[in-house]
């Protein structure tokens, strides 16, 4: 049995799905009340939806033609079977016209629910027919040259004549057919029924049309509808039968397969959004939903029925509702475009929850004819947003701020105008020490400790962050930049008191002291890239000298600036000369399969006198100066004619990601010089993944994703790089559409002991899951890390675990040898490799 929400469901699919049809298709109830109607049936009657819907039929039509329609359906709800007959039905003007009326129950259980009809003209049929019943006498004149099949028989079935046409349909003559009995041109299965139909004629009742099976010439079984009238002597027997026929199989045919069409069109709908996470809505183009899916309940707490009718917007976040309208109007305009868009939408329970809506203009599919919107429940991601958010600008051992929470204060500072700020790094002496000695787990607690301490030496409106390993940093507020070196200098002598007492930890006293460096905005400099900049070399002199404590910038620390320039120079002189600078290609492994799935290059200088030089000690320079573009195409470079090489050497899907700076896509014509070193290499765009850096990203937003997008169009695959340390939003996955993720090297070494660190890579990895994103887990170095990772779902590892980064011959001998291996052999093959 149908609840009143699938019934009404049901009847909304029917309308739906008869609207296409070109024949007049109608839906009445078992009162004979109107429940709807297809553009062919409205049209006819001059009448809209709105003029039928709900109303009786003797409410739309005169009282003749209401009163044949109404006994006609009492025919099908009496016999629970579908009626056919002819009927008179006016069109819009009032002009009667003959129709076969063709009425067929659709059932709620063993009840009829309402009931389906379509007409079908046929003048001629009903015209014929008429003739012969009214004037027998002309019979003569008209059976010969009749197309309808006529024929004369007895009480017994005996045929006592027949005219051309039965004998062509039959595929007899008149003498094989006269004198026999015409059961035998139907198959015995409908014998009883038709033996039933002669049994039933009386003087009060003697005209009957009904259908059954026959036999054609041809040997196949088709359906016959013959009108037959009884003939009664003085005594009220019947001595004759004289009988219409014609060939219905036709007719039949295209019944039987809108009845299967509008099953099968309704199951498939059902079994679509039935089982479905989602809610799909259909709306006209005033907003008024005409459809819901039954998934509303589950997910907004609301039935079908309470929406159908309403309008879809009032149940929008206030906030919100303006851009959906926007959205909606446009793609009410457009039948090419779709939208995608994240709402807050009321819940029953008066609560808002998170939905992302995707709208679709479906106006000219007839069996829609409107938007069809569909709603996904995204509050979960919502939450891991806002726990990645707080996990993003807090650090996960001391439970304060990170780097990300103090670039974002220094921003906040920076934006005021008449700001005054000191800016002071903290660096915890012989930290490495102790760490080492002592072991991760009590160097944590120590940062604890010393955190705690730093909290507890300073008041309340001095922000206290950690920078990262064993630094922290300090913004102390000052009311006037030239007039208060002597307010820093106090609080620095509270925070040194501090420390002046030992701290316990488990058996252990241990004595901290701290190296200082400190630089004053705006004095010592205008953004937040240079004032961390003086402040870290600060610092470092105050590391380098042994008895003091805090050192404040000044101008005449700018050696080490010049001591960067000439590395600059050094660099470009080996960007020429071709000299010293390499590549080194770290392997990316399934850890599943055991299958490599691709390499990432990393720049490597061999510097003739300073030997090698980490890339993070020149390359920020590289991208003060400018210089990262030329050595970036550079590497670029020598990684396309690389990856050509092993292509060449047997190597057939070639994958390797290459680091890019967000300098480089400043430059003019960026995206043409990349191409073009692709297309003169030889090589293949989707032999290439740009790698690249959220905070790169957000550098230069709208270019950034403009350039990335082109990319892939182009080709080559994009991977989010450091995904977690920077701003980690949904709404950028959506704007980014990466096609890898990876894992921060610094969450994975939370693996296995720091709980809030294996969180961010669980979140990491759902949010890979959720968006159908390849995920990649770098810096792995223990077997217990890749394990973990595998149980996850994470199978892509690049870690020391599996190897460090090879120049390109050592990694072609990687290759050659990882091809050899199986899933099996991978882990006891290593110490091999």
């Amino acid at each position: 049995m149908f609840s009143n929400i699938d019934r009404i469901d049901r009847i909304r699919l029917h309308l739906y799905f008869i609207e296409k049809l070109n024949l007049q298709v109608w839906l009445i109830s078992t009162d004979n009340r109107y429940y709807g109607a297809n553009k062919a049936h409205l049209n006819y009657i001059g009448l809209t939806k709105k003029d039928v819907e709900g109303k009786l039929i003797e409410e739309i039509f005169n009282k003749d033609v209401a009163i044949q329609c109404i006994k006609s359906s009492e025919e099908v709800i009496n016999s629970k079977k579908t009626f056919i007959q002819t009927e008179l039905v006016a069109d819009g003007k009032g002009k009667m016209k003959s129709f076969e009326i063709i009425k067929t129950p659709v059932f709620n259980g063993e009840n009829i629910d309402y009931i389906v009809c379509m007409a079908i003209d046929n003048v001629e049929l009903v015209e014929n027919k008429n003739k012969f019943i009214i004037s027998n006498q002309q019979y003569i004149d008209i059976v010969e040259g009749s197309s309808e099949m006529i024929c004369k028989f007895l009480p017994d079935t005996t045929l006592t004549y027949v005219n051309q046409t039965y004998c062509d349909n039959f595929g007899k003559s008149r003498n094989e057919l006269l004198g026999q009995s015409f059961l035998t041109l139907v198959p015995e299965s409908e014998h009883e029924k038709i033996r039933e139909y002669i049994a039933s004629f009386t003087v009060e009742n003697d005209i009957i049309t009904y259908e059954h099976k026959t036999i054609n010439s041809d040997g196949y079984i088709a359906w016959q509808r013959w009108t037959d009238r009884a003939f009664f002597d003085t005594n009220k027997n019947i001595i004759e039968f004289q009988s219409v026929g014609s060939d219905i199989t036709d007719i039949k045919t295209e019944n039987e397969k809108l009845s299967y069409t509008l099953a099968q069109n309704e199951e498939r709908f059902k079994r679509l959004i039935g089982d479905s996470s989602e809610i799909f809505i259909i709306m006209d183009t005033d907003n008024m939903v005409r459809y819901v899916s039954p998934s509303s309940m589950e997910i907004i707490g609301r039935k079908p029925c309470e929406l159908i009718g309403r309008n879809f917007y009032k149940l929008l976040h206030p906030d919100d509702r303006k851009m959906a309208i926007e959205i909606f109007l446009k793609i009410c305009t457009d039948s090419k475009l779709r939208h995608k868009m994240q709402c807050r939408v009321l819940h029953s329970t008066g609560k808002y929850i998170d939905l992302e809506i995707s709208f679709r203009n479906l106006k000219s599919n007839p069996s829609i004819n409107g938007i069809i919107a569909s709603l996904r429940d995204i509050s979960q991601l919502k939450i891991a947003e806002k726990k990645m958010e707080h996990m993003a600008y807090t650090d996960s051992v001391t439970g304060i701020g990170n780097r990300r929470e103090l670039e974002k204060i220094l921003n906040e500072k920076i934006s005021t105008i008449g700001t005054s700020f000191g800016l002071l790094f903290l660096d915890m002496k012989k930290f490495k020490f102790i760490n080492d000695h002592l072991g991760h787990i009590l160097g944590d607690k120590l940062i604890q400790a010393v955190a705690k301490k730093l909290l507890g030496s300073v008041s309340s409106n001095i922000t206290v962050t950690r920078f990262g390993g064993d630094e922290f940093a300090m913004i102390i507020p000052l009311e006037n930049a030239y007039l208060e070196y002597e307010n820093i200098a106090n609080v620095i002598r509270c925070i040194q008191q501090s420390f002046e007492q030992p701290i316990i930890l488990d058996k252990y006293t241990l004595f901290v002291s701290l190296s200082i460096g400190c630089a004053i905005y705006p004095n010592d400099g205008s953004t937040i890239e240079q004032l961390m900049k003086n402040a870290a070399i600060a610092l470092t002199r105050s590391k380098s000298e042994i008895n003091t404590k805090c050192v404040f910038y000044v101008d005449e620390m700018r050696h080490q600036s010049e001591k960067i320039f000439s590395l600059m120079n050094d660099l470009q002189l080996a960007l020429k000369n071709n000299e010293g600078l390499s590549i080194h290609y770290q392997p990316q492994i399934n850890a599943t399969s055991g299958k490599l799935i691709g390499f990432e290059a990393l720049m490597r200088w061999n510097h003739p006198l300073l030997g090698y030089i980490q890339p993070s000690d020149f390359i920020s320079a590289a991208e003060e100066n400018g210089l990262i573009i030329t050595l970036g195409e550079w590497v670029f470079a020598e990684v396309c004619k690389q990856v050509k090489k092993w292509s060449e050497q047997g190597w057939i899907n070639p994958n390797v990601s290459v680091n890019f700076s967000a300098i480089q896509f400043l430059k003019s014509n960026f995206y043409n010089s990349i191409m073009d070193i692709i297309h003169k290499t030889g090589i293949r765009p989707e032999w290439i993944a740009i790698e690249i850096t959220e905070t790169a990203i957000l550098k230069n937003e709208k270019l950034m994703i403009s350039a990335l997008k082109e990319f892939q169009k182009s080709g080559i695959n994009i991977s989010l790089d450091d995904f977690g340390v920077g701003y980690s939003s949904l709404s950028y996955i959506n704007k980014i559409n990466p096609d890898i993720i990876k894992i921060d090297k610094s969450f994975i070494d939370g693996i296995p002991n720091d709980s809030d660190k294996i969180k961010m890579v669980n979140i990491i990895s759902i949010i890979a899951t959720e968006f159908n994103k390849d995920l990649i887990a770098e810096g792995v170095e223990t077997l217990e890390q890749v394990e973990y990772l595998r149980n996850i779902g994470c199978d892509n590892i690049q870690g020391y675990y599996f190897s460090k980064p090879l120049e390109a011959n050592a990694a072609y001998d990687f290759l050659k040898k990882m091809l050899e291996f199986t899933n099996n052999d991978i882990y006891d093959s290593l110490e091999k490799m």
